[in-house]
């Protein structure tokens, strides 16, 4: 299912306007990757890639912020556009590595509906501030 999913990706990225000789791109494919797949945090996904790949989390974190230099904002709004049904403004767009991965990676388990391992169901998560508790001190 990862290679399936690695080389939709790619096929996402390239559609963009992205490289696949830059440096950063093969990361990048890998950190989505891993996002859509176990949902960990940034520094996780940057840690594992980067031991995977022999690199400091900074540098492959550079590479891929390089890579996304290469993003086309009309080809990324269609893509968008294409994969979702929603319309995507894309006039000053502008990412940063995580957050361009972390909507990615939600792009693409929307698109390919690719079910997540280490999501908590909605119930086992602990509530902040219930509403009923803070009725009940009034």
């Amino acid at each position: 299912m990862e290679n399936d999913l690695t080389s939709r990706i790619k096929v996402m990225l390239m559609a963009m306007g992205m490289r696949p000789l830059r440096r950063g791109f093969n990361p990048l494919v890998e950190a989505i990757a891993e996002s859509v797949m176990h949902k960990a945090t940034m520094r996780a996904i940057y840690n594992k890639i980067a031991v995977r790949r022999n690199k400091s989390p900074r540098s492959l974190e550079r590479s891929i912020r390089l890579c996304l230099r290469d993003i086309d904002s009309d080809c990324f709004a269609k893509e968008f556009n294409e994969l979702t049904g929603f319309i995507y403004v894309g006039d000053c767009m502008k990412f940063s590595s995580g957050s361009f991965i972390g909507l990615m990676s939600e792009i693409v388990s929307i698109a390919f509906s690719v079910s997540f391992d280490n999501i908590p169901d909605s119930e086992e998560q602990p509530s902040s501030g219930n509403k009923e508790n803070k009725e009940n001190k009034v």
